[in-house]
Order: C-alpha cells, then structure tokens, then sequence
C-alpha cells in the first residue's frame, strides 16, 4: 500500500499567509486582489434628497344644500388633503373665487363667507372669528398641515372642514365658489 499521506490536499479551506488569504478551489489557489505595493484611498458619494410633497383630494365637490338668507352651516363638509409619498410636511394654502350666481355672474357675494377648520362642526361664527375663512389671494391655512409622509408611513392626511354663511337679502339663486387647494413644502 502506497503511503498517500504527502499527496492529499485540503481543498475549499482557507489558508491565511502572511496576511494573504489564499482560496483553494479544486487544485487552484487564487488571490482575491493582489498585495504586493498597492495602496487604498475612500471616495466620498454625496446626494441631496429634495423636499417634496403632493396633493391628492377625497373629493372634488362639495354641496351645501340649500339656504336661506343670514342662514349659516358650520364646517360639516369635509375634503381630505392626502400627500402620497412626499417627505416633509406642507402647508396647505387656500384661494377661492367669489360665490357668483350660475345663471347670473353679476350678482354673487364673498368668498369670505366660507369658512374652514380642521375640526368637525366648528360654528361659523368660531371659525370666521378666528380668521379661518377663504380669500381671493393665496393665504396659508391657519393651523392646518399635512405631516410628513415616512418610509413606514407613506401616505398621510388632513381632514379640512368647510362652513358657508348666507349674506342678509341674498338674491334666491343657484351660486358656486372654485376652492384652490394647495400643498406647499
């Protein structure tokens, strides 16, 4: 019998040498990068993430049914401001139109007199008090923000409430207001 003890192998082992790691492979060592003079250096990636949000509304309509002249409703009429997949909170900016007769554009009364909230059934009179009521210019919603959407949470809301107040001797008609809706980051 033949003495095989100088001919075996230790194959899929790793030999350390001289602070070279050696992978054996079959009857083959290789080296994983040489060694021998070579030297290493860092570079430094850099990325600016930009501040985003977005704005998608629940709905696109609201009715306040009909009124009465002097008659008011408290903010009952909601719309849900939803920032899907933004990364920092927005401040929700209002505009309105004038409320202006469908048949008639000549008669019409303030955009004023709708008001806002982020609270269900505020009374008009609160809500127009404390200055949460819709413009002709762009104005930043008192108190109301959408926060900032996370890795975790990726779509976050807002509920906003509207009111509507009928000015006294309000000419009988049907009337609409256009409500632009912002979300500014």
């Amino acid at each position: 019998m033949q003495n095989l003890k100088g001919n075996l192998f230790n194959v899929g082992i790793l030999v350390a040498v001289a602070a070279v790691t050696i992978f054996i492979l079959g009857m083959r060592a290789y080296l994983p990068f040489a060694v021998a003079n070579s030297t290493t250096t860092n570079v430094v990636a850099t990325a600016n993430v930009e501040a985003v949000c977005y704005i998608d509304l629940s709905v696109n309509s609201i009715d306040f049914g009909s009124l009465f002249p002097t008659q008011n409703t408290p903010t009952t009429q909601n719309v849900l401001d939803i920032d899907n997949g933004g990364n920092v909170a927005a401040n929700v900016i209002f505009q309105a139109t004038t409320w202006n007769d469908i048949s008639n554009t000549i008669t019409g009364f303030g955009a004023s007199n709708t008001t806002y909230s982020n609270t269900y059934n505020t009374p008009w009179a609160s809500a127009f008090g404390d200055g949460n009521y819709l413009t002709t210019a762009p104005e930043t919603a008192n108190g109301i923000s959408v926060p900032a959407p996370s890795f975790q949470t990726q779509s976050t809301n807002v509920p906003i409430y509207f009111g509507l107040a009928i000015p006294p001797a309000q000419t009988a008609g049907q009337y609409n207001q256009i409500i632009y809706v912002e979300n500014s980051c």
